[in-house]
């Protein structure tokens, strides 16, 4: 039975999965529109051996142009939306069938699954499914979408069962198609005209990821922040991305070394979105970083709880729960309960391990000594010349007695992230424990303080050296005390005792503080 649906697709150079889409759809549609922006491989002629009505287009340089091209030449008083990349899940085919039946319905969003290079899946609700509908028309020339129509319409738009599977987010697709590129200079011509587009701003901070890129990104979301800040807390629900803003921002000053940007990031993000999975998770990071665990395990355990997010939100599951495991398994190494870290990490799924769990694995294994251990999951790691891979390759190197191999390691490292950092605090505490102070300083120049264990290895340093460490006051003082320990007790031959001995009569391991025992 034929399903009253016009199909209507922008297409360019797609010939390698077209005739997949039109395949996942073809027994229940006939009405298919295709506008084709420029296509110089086979698109064209794949798209009439379907009976597609194909229109010719010169790329206006705006998806919206194209997409409401399509939209004006459907003939069905339904349309769905897709892109040539993606297929239909005909096990929804009577979730479509009951969502047009509904007489009151005007929108409905469709469940789009991004199929990722790591075998899993990240599910996003989009509006691709509407009524032929003059109001209904997409707006933004990238990451259009037609919610602002809808809301101008007074039209309501409800969740569906109907499913796509998205292939275009497999890392050969992105940069076969080189999205990331187009999709910069479109925000950026766009964001040219109108500069308080808030999804604009964040949508182009987030695609922002090389290092040459670092201060644009930092002013887009600076700009989306403040645009943030001027809508009413009561509207907050009417922008399903705003978590996400606040979280990637967050991160983004992780990365740029401002601890304290993060944590004040956070909390307006949560002060807003009090029980959002992935701020409250973040604030469990936050914490941790901190050293206060108490607080870490409580916003941890409000995340494992938290309702999953909003209907127009993308929603991994399987991301969030992995990176709840991971966290878990951090905090049990900082608490030094190897067994329960074992058994965190234990119920992640065999299938897709990556390095970040490796090197987990190594990390407890290491702090177990079984140091044979830790090299068998390092020597798999997908990517050998990660920052924390090598980090932990050199700490393998140390404890196997190779000292000047694992020096060297170390010194390859290069970045900014917390595993280069922890990579210096390695070198320097060499260097103090040989003697050399003004190396010791050198190796801890111009790095943030991002983690408890950072700002005691430079207070530390600092206070060897006879050199003032100002740092900010976020840290909690007996996690510095227990972190300063913990350092010293890698060094165990003469120079590094001696140093240990030079803070306890100096009285900075007891000063911090002195009434808390270990």
């Amino acid at each position: 039975m034929v399903i009253p649906v016009s199909v209507c697709m922008i297409v360019r150079d797609e010939a390698e999965s077209l005739a997949r889409c039109f395949e996942s759809l073809r027994p229940w549609v006939e009405d298919w529109v295709v506008i084709d922006t420029g296509s110089v491989d086979n698109s064209l002629s794949i798209a009439e051996r379907y009976d597609a009505r194909v229109e010719q287009m010169t790329w206006p340089a705006d998806f919206s142009v194209a997409r409401n091209r399509s939209l004006e030449l459907a003939r069905c008083p339904w349309i769905l939306v897709m892109d040539a990349d993606e297929e239909f899940d005909p096990a929804s085919l009577d979730d479509l069938r009951q969502s047009i039946d509904n007489p009151m319905a005007s929108a409905y969003t469709v469940q789009v699954e991004n199929r990722l290079s790591s075998g899993r899946s990240a599910w996003v609700a989009l509006p691709r499914l509407f009524r032929n509908d003059p109001q209904i028309r997409f707006s933004r020339p990238v990451h259009e979408s037609v919610v602002p129509a809808l809301r101008r319409a007074g039209l309501a738009l409800t969740p569906s069962g109907v499913r796509l599977i998205h292939h275009g987010y497999l890392p050969e697709a992105i940069e076969a198609k080189q999205k990331y590129r187009r999709n910069q200079q479109l925000l950026r011509t766009h964001l040219e005209r109108e500069p308080e587009d808030l999804y604009s701003q964040y949508k182009l901070a987030i695609t922002l990821k090389e290092a040459h890129q670092r201060m644009e990104r930092k002013k887009c979301f600076a700009q989306a922040l403040d645009l943030a800040h001027r809508i009413p807390a009561a509207q907050s629900q009417e922008y399903p991305f705003l978590p996400q803003l606040f979280r990637q921002a967050a991160l983004a000053q992780l990365e740029d070394q401002n601890l304290m940007g993060f944590r004040r990031t956070v909390r307006l993000g949560l002060a807003r979105f009090p029980q959002h999975p992935d701020l409250l998770l973040e604030d469990a990071d936050r914490c941790r970083r901190e050293g206060d665990r108490d607080r870490a395990w409580r916003r941890l355990r409000d995340a494992t709880l938290a309702a999953p997010p909003s209907l127009l939100e993308a929603s991994d599951e399987g991301r969030r729960r992995r990176r709840i495991q991971l966290l878990r398994t951090r905090m049990h190494l900082e608490d030094k309960d190897f067994a329960a870290a074992r058994r965190a990490i234990g119920e992640l799924d065999p299938g897709a391990r990556d390095d970040e769990e490796r090197c987990l694995r190594a990390e407890i294994s290491l702090q177990e000594g079984a140091v044979d251990a830790a090299w068998t999951e390092l020597r798999n790691a997908a990517e050998p010349r990660r920052p924390d891979v090598s980090l932990l390759r050199g700490r393998c190197q140390w404890d196997g007695g190779q000292h000047q191999e694992a020096v060297r390691t170390w010194s390859r490292i290069s970045g900014s992230n917390e595993a280069a950092q922890e990579a210096r605090c390695r070198l320097a505490i060499e260097a103090l424990a040989r003697g050399s102070q003004r190396d010791a300083q050198a190796c801890l120049a111009g790095i943030g303080e991002v983690h408890y264990r950072i700002r005691a290895a430079r207070l530390m340093v600092s206070q060897l050296a006879g050199t003032h460490s100002a740092g900010p006051e976020l840290f909690a003082p007996v996690a510095l005390r227990d972190a300063i320990h913990d350092w010293l007790k890698d060094w165990t031959d003469a120079a590094g005792d001696t140093a240990y001995r030079e803070l306890k009569r100096r009285g900075i391991i007891p000063r911090m503080p002195a009434q808390v025992s270990r």
